[in-house]
């Protein structure tokens, strides 16, 4: 499944999961320390942060995201993150016009190498 932004197909994601409109899943099994760093932290990993911002950038309807922890080796082996859109408002208005401006870019190199 690929979820495509309504006003611009070129921004998507692929979630792992999702409820309605309104709410998706996304999951990870990350090593060890990089699983008690989540659970310690209650925060989402740094190169994860991106990801997290895309399903509110590509769904607007979107409220909010579950991103689980999982990993086996742990006795805490299964946890996970409540995302709201309003917590983040402000970081997905941001991340969307960087991003359309980067694919303008892109566009226009585009054409350079294309007929």
């Amino acid at each position: 499944m690929l979820w495509v932004r309504e006003d611009d197909g070129n921004i998507a994601i692929s979630p792992d999961g999702f409820i309605g409109k309104t709410e998706a899943v996304e999951v990870k099994c990350l090593n060890s320390a990089s699983h008690i760093e989540a659970f310690l932290t209650q925060k989402t990993p740094k190169e994860y942060e991106h990801q997290v911002l895309q399903y509110f950038i590509v769904n607007d309807k979107l409220k909010t995201l579950y991103f689980i922890f999982y990993n086996p080796r742990m006795q805490k082996d299964f946890f996970y993150l409540t995302i709201q859109r309003k917590d983040i408002q402000k970081d997905i208005d941001e991340y969307l016009e960087i991003e359309k401006e980067v694919l303008k870019q892109f566009t226009e190199i585009e054409k350079q190498f294309t007929f």
